[in-house]
């Protein structure tokens, strides 16, 4: 298995020539220190940072062998909360 050993922001990650695949991950799957993790053709890598880091959408991890691969925010559910109107209870 492929180790990821460091973050490229998503503004940097374009200078690495060669991109290893995908990995879609939820909000709470971003935030990562050391993790297997499922790219989207099925590929696994396992993270292995010096310390934990919160992935953005177009981040980059840098593979080994100096390869990259694309961090993509998976598709969320999302809860609308809203303030209780007091004046609009009517009895």
């Amino acid at each position: 298995m492929l180790k990821a050993v460091a973050v490229l922001p998503a503004g940097i990650r374009a200078t690495v020539a060669e991109t290893a695949g995908t990995a879609v991950l939820a909000h709470d799957e971003r935030h990562l220190r050391r993790k297997a993790i499922t790219l989207s053709d099925g590929g696994r890598i396992l993270v292995d940072l010096p310390e934990p880091v919160m992935l953005s959408a177009g981040d980059g991890l840098v593979l080994e062998d100096g390869r990259h691969v694309v961090i993509a925010a998976a598709v969320e559910d999302l809860l609308e909360i809203s303030r209780f109107d007091a004046g609009a209870i009517r009895l």
